[in-house]
């Protein structure tokens, strides 16, 4: 016969779908390859602070973080874009920090890929459960798992974060 193709990881809907143990995402580590370059040819320009970060939030981050809700991030990838944006946005140093960086000279919304991808995914979490209220034991289930394993305050899981949200929520519906 005929031999059964077992696929490990897929593109699926401008995300990554993975159906084995390792989780990998190269549509969203190439988006933000690209996402940099967009950041890189921004910084070379002669525009001003504000229309840069604009520029920067519009077309870089947001084509970056396309998918990153559902997908894992490469974070060299990511840290690779951060520094990118931190070059744009600010004079360049050896001593520089990036986080103090971003603190201090993004205007308006956050600059930093990373805060941008949290934020979305306590977002999403929070409408899942706004729309789908039996889902909650199974969000509680998730969150002690991940407090069990050591994963607090990780990219991949903002446990600080998302264990906040449900409070957040009774205080909206109020």
């Amino acid at each position: 016969g005929t031999t059964i193709q077992v696929v490990l990881h897929a593109r699926d809907l401008g995300s990554h779908l993975n159906t084995g143990s390792i989780m990998v995402s190269p549509t969203l580590t190439n988006r933000f390859k690209d996402a940099t370059l967009i950041v890189n040819r921004t910084a070379r320009t002669r525009f001003c602070h504000d229309i840069k970060c604009h520029i920067i939030r519009a077309k870089g981050i947001q084509k970056a973080v396309y998918g990153a809700d559902t997908s894992p991030v490469n974070l060299q990838t990511m840290q690779t874009m951060r520094i990118s944006i931190a070059n744009a946005i600010a004079p360049t140093s050896r001593i520089r920090s990036v986080d103090l960086t971003f603190s201090a000279t993004a205007k308006g919304k956050d600059m930093d890929p990373n805060v941008v991808i949290i934020t979305n995914r306590v977002t999403t979490m929070r409408r899942m459960l706004v729309k789908h209220p039996e889902a909650k034991s199974m969000v509680e289930d998730n969150w002690k798992c991940y407090n069990e394993l050591g994963h607090l305050g990780t990219l991949y899981a903002p446990v600080d974060l998302i264990e906040k949200a449900p409070n957040m929520m009774e205080q909206s519906r109020h």
